[in-house]
């Protein structure tokens, strides 16, 4: 299978600063592998732990599962979800594709810019 090239999105925020930032870039095959490697690296394995109800475009009648809900928004950067107790900063994640040749993806890996 061919290689893409994701960056990986982090969105910060406090009541003091907040920042929306690359945090890297992976090479993975598809968006499950993002969403599986930003849970495991940076979520510490829990980010799908939401028991929220979650709705795919405001479909009320059919909720999903916050997983679902995080492949079809890529990432939860836009989830309202969490910042009521935000005194201590909130992180959120996502991530984008971007086009890359299979050269510009392992000279990125050669740098140390991006990572699998």
């Amino acid at each position: 299978m061919r290689n893409k090239l994701y960056r990986i999105i982090v969105l910060h925020g406090a009541p003091k600063d907040s920042h929306t930032s690359t945090q890297t870039y992976l090479v993975a095959n598809d968006e499950e592998e993002v969403a599986n490697w930003i849970d495991k690296e940076k979520k510490f394995g829990d980010w799908f732990d939401n028991d929220n109800d979650y709705y795919a475009d405001d479909d009320y009648e059919k909720p999903i599962t916050f997983r679902e809900w995080v492949m079809l928004n890529k990432g939860d950067l836009d989830d309202e979800e969490g910042w009521e107790d935000a005194y201590y900063g909130v992180t959120k994640w996502g991530w984008k594709h971007i086009e890359a040749t299979q050269d510009n993806i392992e000279t990125l890996l050669r740098l140390g810019i991006a990572r699998r």
